[in-house]
């Protein structure tokens, strides 16, 4: 059975996300013509392609649960596969660094073979648990 778990989003993540898009609104409020010259036809471009590229590469962010399987995804190019009884050690964590995770509130997986990965589910307890389920040998540490 399949459990999908979406990552949290921080608000200020919302925030950056959504400037582009406040940006170009005002671009296009500006009491002046804003297609005088050159540029007011490249910078709604390049803001418009730059709201794609973010939208393509963060969503959708999950973390599935099938079988003995965790797959982690986020966008077009994260697609990672962890073996649920290869995990030894689950635990908090704050790191800044970039991953599949919408918010900093974050858990650090660690595998047996040393591999790490940093997600931010939604509801931590309950992924924590189903982990647990599938593999009670999973260390937890906050």
């Amino acid at each position: 059975m399949k459990q999908r778990y979406y990552s949290k989003v921080d608000a200020w993540l919302f925030i950056a996300l959504a400037a582009p898009f406040i940006a170009l609104v005002l671009f296009f409020i500006v009491p002046e013509d804003p297609f005088n010259d050159v540029w007011g036809l490249i910078i709604p471009i390049i803001i418009v392609a730059f709201c794609y590229l973010i939208i393509f590469l963060c969503l959708p962010c999950y973390y599935e649960m099938d079988g003995k399987y965790l797959r982690i995804r986020s966008g077009i190019i994260v697609k990672q596969d962890l073996l649920i009884p290869e995990i030894s050690e689950v635990k908090d964590s704050h790191d800044p660094i970039t991953a599949p995770a919408m918010s900093l509130k974050r858990i650090k997986i660690t595998t047996k073979g040393g591999s790490e990965a940093l997600i931010s589910p939604k509801n931590k307890e309950e992924f924590i648990a189903s982990l647990l389920r599938i593999n009670p040998n999973i260390k937890c540490s906050k």
